[in-house]
């Protein structure tokens, strides 16, 4: 479960709300991050070589969680974490803001 952490506080990092209550991050990060999570995969298969592919076609034919998933890109992506904030802004975009007025 240490990469579901990993990936909510990048996610709160990103959506600005370190400050808000836990269950405020949840709720933000509930609602945000299957649609981060889908440009952070498509996003890595892009940068993945042909050798690591296949290696995550065969770990996805197994039916993975996705915290099988975010460890193998974490282990086979140096830049993962850096990615994963990229991705996150890009689709959140002018959304980031609104939600961090919602805090104030």
């Amino acid at each position: 479960m240490a990469t579901n952490k990993n990936i909510h506080k990048v996610l709160i990092k990103v959506l600005g709300v370190e400050d808000a209550s836990p269950e405020k991050q949840d709720e933000l990060v509930d609602s945000v991050g299957a649609v981060v999570y889908q440009a952070v995969i498509v996003r890595a298969m892009e940068e993945m070589s042909d050798e690591v592919i296949d290696e995550f076609e065969k770990l996805t034919n197994g039916a993975p969680t996705p915290d099988l998933i975010i460890e193998f890109f974490m282990k086979n992506i140096p830049n993962f974490e850096q990615m994963m904030k990229e991705e996150a802004e890009k689709v959140l975009g002018d959304g980031i803001v609104m939600m961090k007025n919602l805090e104030k």
